[in-house]
């Protein structure tokens, strides 16, 4: 697989692709080191990230959810609708931890971003739009419509009727306050929850880009062009489930998860996720060096929106699996801020 970067002669595959190809193939090996150390060094830092996180917060889930496991709300709640024998009251306090975390990195995500692209602040990390790739006044609201019915609607009654039973039928103490597993337990299940997640989704995904699923399936979310961070959950039903819920919930039912884990877990996960739709490239800035920032996967998915050739997922499965070879050919994530970013140049 040899050729130039940035040849001028190749021909793309992409869009609705199983397997993108430029021809001739790229050389990926001259990037194999920096994909291998990125890989280790994100899949080892973030799950310990998480679990830091997991440990500063675990007080305020102690005062909200001894508060909430009072059975007064349930009874009320069972009392005035049928409910599944199945469900109990310990599951209000999951639903409602999800409801909680969602909010908690949805809202300030949102503003964070429509903040520095109102003002035109941090200019210099933003990605070049055309007036073609900028979404338009009626699919941001449709999008930020949709995403308020998942969060509010949705999500509590999955997590209540689906999510919350399904956790404790693996974990018996699941829901038990006074259970949350040790912080080394803790960061193991949220290394088996990052990497199943990786797999899983780029799975999905790659499946969803092939002929028979793209058009009808995964279509709607590339109605993005330019992505925003409000474009991270802009997808069918079916898209959803098999890229997000599937994905987002197979390690934690793997590994018998705490309920409070798995909302810690969905709180830094999608702070991850808004970032790569964000239209925002933190590379070379203070939060990038701290290993805070997702710069390069946030470069990446932002180069498979505006040009629909690959990059499927995490780096490291493209990089594997080969479909990655636009990206490759236009120098990786070098490559692509010289051509991407507002000035042309990093400043």
């Amino acid at each position: 697989m040899t050729n130039s970067l940035g040849s001028q002669a190749s021909k793309y595959t992409g869009a609705a692709s199983f397997s993108p190809r430029v021809i001739p193939r790229p050389d990926y090996t001259i990037f194999r080191w920096g994909v291998l150390r990125r890989a280790y060094v994100l899949h080892m830092w973030y799950p310990l990230m998480f679990t830091v996180v997991a440990t500063v917060l675990k007080p305020m889930y102690y005062q909200l959810a001894k508060g909430l496991f009072c059975r007064g709300w349930f009874d009320v709640l069972h009392t005035t609708f049928p409910l599944p024998a199945y469900v109990t009251h310990e599951d209000m306090i999951f639903a409602v931890g999800m409801t909680l975390s969602l909010t908690a990195v949805w809202l300030p995500n949102q503003l964070f971003y429509f903040i520095l692209d109102h003002f035109s602040f941090l200019q210099r990390y933003k990605l070049h739009r055309s007036a073609a790739q900028n979404p338009s006044t009626s699919l941001y609201t449709a999008a930020l419509l949709r995403q308020i019915g998942t969060h509010y609607v949705s999500a509590p009654m999955i997590s209540f009727f689906l999510a919350g039973p399904l956790l404790r039928r693996m974990n018996t103490r699941a829901a038990q306050v006074d259970a949350i597993p040790h912080p080394l337990t803790l960061w193991k299940n949220f290394w088996v929850m990052y990497a199943l997640n990786d797999i899983l989704f780029y799975l999905g995904h790659r499946c969803l880009h092939s002929k028979q699923f793209y058009a009808p399936i995964h279509k709607m979310h590339h109605s993005f062009i330019g992505t925003k961070a409000i474009a991270a959950e802009h997808s069918t039903t079916t898209e959803a489930v098999l890229t997000a819920y599937i994905p987002f919930v197979a390690g934690a039912v793997l590994c018998g998860c705490h309920y409070y884990q798995v909302c810690i877990w969905f709180f830094c996960r999608l702070w991850q996720v808004y970032e790569d739709h964000s239209g925002y490239c933190f590379y070379g800035s203070v939060l990038h060096k701290l290993c805070v920032s997702h710069p390069v996967q946030a470069a990446m998915h932002d180069h498979h929106h505006t040009t629909n050739r690959g990059n499927f997922g995490a780096e490291i499965l493209d990089y594997a699996f080969g479909t990655m070879d636009a990206w490759v050919e236009q120098g990786c994530v070098h490559g692509y801020l010289a051509r991407a970013t507002t000035t042309g140049k990093r400043e």
